[in-house]
């Protein structure tokens, strides 16, 4: 199991899932989870990547906004680097690559 932060509270009920397992980092078999949280300054989100064999999170990424659409793993501009793609609620669609062959 996981431990959060007891003072942020979660807007959704539901996670939101990445579309594909990728390798991250030295493990082979790893999903994105994106969380929607509010606490008593702002609204943000974020995502975990999460490896399936070893039970634990070993990467986060910060959001610059929440967003109801998961968290897409493709490559974008077709540049030989895995992206991932959030549309957040400020109107932006946002690509990151991530650090993964």
């Amino acid at each position: 199991s996981f431990a959060y932060d007891t003072s942020i509270k979660r807007i959704y009920s539901e996670f939101l899932f990445g579309n594909q397992v990728i390798a991250y980092k030295g493990h082979k078999n790893c999903i994105l989870i994106m969380h929607q949280l509010i606490n008593w300054q702002d609204n943000y989100a974020f995502v975990d990547i999460l490896s399936v064999d070893k039970e634990k999170i070993i990467d986060r990424f910060k959001l610059k906004g929440r967003s109801e659409m998961p968290p897409v793993i493709t490559d974008a501009n077709n540049d030989g680097k895995t992206d991932m793609l959030v549309n957040c609620h400020d109107g932006f669609l946002y690509c990151y690559t991530l650090p993964i062959k």
